[in-house]
C-alpha cells in the first residue's frame, strides 16, 4: 500500500508541475513585449496562497509529497509575480502589491492560529486542511467562467483541450492518492476538480464540431472580403465605386426646366437655413407646372399688393384683367 501511495503521489507531482509550468508561455509574451498587456495578476496571487497553505498543511501532517509539489509551486508563482511586477505599470504594480500583502496576511493568520490556538496535532491539521480545502475549491471552480464562454459563443477557443485534460488528470490522480492515504482534505477539492475536468472535456467534445464550423465560416468570410477588395479591371487604375448618377435630360427645353427647378430648390434651402426641404414639408407649388409658377412668382412693380397666393388663386387661370 505504501508503494502504491508513493507511485501515485509521484505521478501527481509530475502532473501538478505541468500545471504550474503552464503560465510560462504567457510570461514569454510579457517578456518579449516588455509589458503585461491585458494580463492580470489575480490567478498567480490566488495560486500562491493555495500552494502556501498546502505547503503548511504538508508540514503539519506531515506529507512529503504534498510539501515537495507545493514548495515547487510556491517558487514558480513567486517567479511569475516578480516578472509581472517588473513589467507592470504603476497602477497594476500597486494593485498586485496590495493583493500580495493580503495573501501574506491570510497565510500568517492561518499559521498563527494553527500553531498557537492548540497544541493538539490533529486540530492543527484540521484547521490547515479546512482552509486549504476552501481555497482549492475556489481555484478549481475558476474554469466555470471559461465553460460559460464556451456555451455562450459555441466555441472552444476559450477552453484549450490540453489544459482541461491536465486539470482532469491532476484531480483524478490526487483523488486516488487521497483515497489511498485516507485524507479527506486532499480528496474533497481534488474530487471537485475531477468533476469540473470531466465537464470541460464533455463541453469540448460537444462544441468542437460547432467551433470548427464557425471557424470555417469566418475564414470563408475573410476570403470573400479579400477577393472583393482586389483591384478591379477599370481603366487608368480607377478602383473607386461608381455611384449611380441620374440620367441627363435629352432636350434643351427639359434641361432648362431642370435648371429652373434646381435654382428654386436652392433658394428654398437658403431660406430654411441651408438644409434641403423634407419630403413631408414640400411646398404647395411643387405640383404646379413651371410656366404657371413663373407667373405666380411675378409681382407688378406698380401694384401696392402682391398677387393672391392661396391654393385657389395659384391654380386659377389668368384672366384678361390680370
Amino acid at each position: 500500500m505504501a508503494l502504491a501511495e508513493t507511485i501515485v503521489g509521484i505521478i501527481g507531482n509530475i502532473i501538478s508541475i505541468c500545471l504550474f509550468l503552464a503560465p510560462v508561455k504567457t510570461f514569454r509574451k510579457i517578456i518579449k513585449a516588455k509589458s503585461i498587456m491585458n494580463f492580470k495578476s489575480t490567478p498567480y496571487v490566488c495560486t500562491l496562497l493555495s500552494v502556501l497553505l498546502w505547503s503548511f498543511y504538508g508540514l503539519v501532517k506531515p506529507a512529503v509529497l504534498i510539501v515537495t509539489i507545493n514548495g515547487a509551486g510556491t517558487f514558480l508563482e513567486i517567479c511569475y509575480l516578480i516578472c509581472f511586477l517588473y513589467y507592470a505599470d504603476r497602477k497594476a504594480r500597486i494593485k498586485t502589491s496590495q493583493s500580495l500583502l493580503l495573501v501574506l496576511a491570510i497565510f500568517g493568520i492561518v499559521v498563527a492560529s494553527s500553531l498557537t490556538a492548540t497544541k493538539v496535532k490533529d486540530t492543527r491539521v484540521m484547521v490547515a486542511g479546512i482552509v486549504s480545502l476552501i481555497f482549492s475549491i475556489v481555484m478549481y471552480a475558476s474554469p466555470l467562467r471559461a465553460m460559460k464562454m464556451v456555451v455562450q459563443t459555441k466555441s472552444v477557443t476559450f477552453m484549450p483541450f490540453t489544459l482541461s485534460a491536465i486539470l482532469l488528470l491532476n484531480g483524478t490522480v490526487w483523488s486516488i492518492y487521497a483515497l489511498l492515504v485516507k485524507d479527506i482534505y486532499v480528496g474533497i477539492p481534488n474530487g471537485v476538480g475531477m468533476v469540473f475536468g470531466i465537464l470541460q472535456i464533455l463541453l469540448y467534445v460537444l462544441y468542437m464540431k460547432k467551433s470548427r464550423k464557425i471557424q470555417l465560416e469566418k475564414e470563408a468570410e475573410k476570403s470573400h472580403m479579400h477577393s472583393n477588395g482586389r483591384k478591379s479591371d477599370a481603366p487608368n487604375g480607377d478602383h473607386s465605386i461608381d455611384m449611380e448618377k441620374p440620367p441627363l435630360s435629352s432636350s434643351p427645353h427639359a434641361m432648362e426646366q431642370d435648371m429652373k427647378a434646381a435654382q428654386d430648390t436652392k433658394g428654398l434651402s437658403a431660406l430654411q437655413g441651408g438644409t434641403s426641404p423634407r419630403p413631408d414639408a414640400a411646398p404647395e407649388f411643387t405640383n404646379v407646372p413651371l410656366e404657371d409658377k413663373a407667373v405666380q412668382d411675378y409681382r407688378d412693380p406698380q401694384s401696392p399688393t402682391p398677387l393672391p397666393t392661396s391654393n385657389t388663386d395659384q391654380m386659377r387661370p389668368l384672366s384678361a384683367t390680370d
